[in-house]
């Protein structure tokens, strides 16, 4: 693949990303660090869109989180992540039901 040109590349790329369909099918059994650790590579050279990452003046923007099954810093983690979720939820009703206020004012 080396002898490809840039073009080519992204023309491989993006046969695979079309081809790609996820399947869950899950074992209990963990993969082996060394899997986990290619599938987090894989994801630092997944491509992203510059509306996603501009707003990172500095730091790293990428931030992978790997937690092992029935662990608690996993218990930690969706605890967390449920209590921001709730709040996304609240910050969204209230901004639509803002939005609405003002089409109507508009509509006065």
């Amino acid at each position: 693949m080396d002898a490809c040109t840039p073009q080519e590349r992204n023309a491989i790329l993006d046969a695979i990303i079309a081809a790609r369909r996820t399947t869950r099918n899950f074992t209990p059994e963990a993969p082996p660090e060394e899997v986990v650790r290619q599938v987090v590579t894989a994801g630092l050279y997944a491509p992203y869109a510059k509306v996603a990452v501009e707003r990172f003046k500095q730091g790293y923007f990428r931030r992978f989180f790997v937690f092992r099954r029935g662990s608690e810093a996993l218990n930690a983690a969706s605890v967390l992540l449920t209590q921001r979720v709730a709040e996304m939820a609240t910050e969204l009703e209230t901004k639509a039901q803002a939005d609405a206020r003002y089409e109507e004012e508009s509509r006065s």
